[in-house]
């Protein structure tokens, strides 16, 4: 291979349950943790070993990155995307559960050829470029995160990665750009959100409780009244 590849997953698989823990940190597991992939032939065993598309559980994600590098944003400002989603109406997927199941097994196949293309240097502009690759596995979507140390080479490197990933039978969004900073903030935005939202509710839940409580305590100081 060009460059020594890593494995990373976060997630459950299997009839795992999930910890009570919610610290990325701490549910992050690396699968090459003894040595990086560094031939075609440790690329397969590692695929062997790897949890297959078909038994994750929803809200798996595979990280397959560059050894020097690290996959969480932090550690790779500057960075960039191109994102790719297919996703399904909730209903398709609850009624037709096996095509769903063969989609997933048809976008494992491509993700394969995708970083053999990548670790092969077939492109050579696109392996020095790419860091990363990301595939988040939920209910009724695959998505696919390319993370790139350089942004003049995304809109070169748009089409030839769309046709690796692209089939008749897929719907692919458009490809969506992102720098990582941008992504982040993002985030830190929503989980903002998301807290000023629970403690909102929090304090109407309070509320109605002092409410209800008061309501009690006069009905027990009108019975002894009686």
């Amino acid at each position: 291979f060009k460059y020594k590849l890593d494995l990373y997953y976060t997630g459950y698989y299997g009839k795992q349950k999930e910890p009570t823990s919610n610290d990325w940190q701490s549910k992050i597991n690396k699968v090459t943790s003894i040595q990086s992939i560094q031939s075609a032939l440790e690329f397969f065993q590692v695929i062997e070993a790897a949890p297959p598309f078909q038994e994750v559980q929803n809200g798996f994600t595979y990280y397959w990155f560059k050894d020097d590098v690290y996959p969480s944003w932090e550690q790779c400002p500057g960075a960039f995307m191109l994102e790719f989603k297919d996703e399904r109406p909730d209903d398709y997927v609850k009624e037709h559960p096996e095509d769903w199941l063969k989609i997933k097994c048809d976008y494992e196949a491509k993700i394969i050829s995708l970083l053999m293309y990548w670790m092969g240097g077939t492109n050579e502009e696109f392996s020095n470029a790419a860091i990363g690759v990301v595939i988040k596995i939920r209910r009724a979507r695959i998505t696919i995160q390319l993370w790139y140390n350089q942004c003049e080479t995304l809109n070169n490197l748009r089409e030839p990665l769309a046709t690796i990933l692209k089939s008749e039978e897929s719907i692919m969004h458009k490809i969506k750009m992102y720098s990582i900073d941008e992504v982040q903030q993002q985030s830190a935005s929503n989980s903002r959100k998301s807290s000023r939202s629970n403690s909102r509710r929090s304090e109407q839940r309070s509320f109605s409780k002092d409410k209800s409580q008061q309501k009690n305590d006069q009905k027990r100081k009108d019975f002894k009244m009686k």
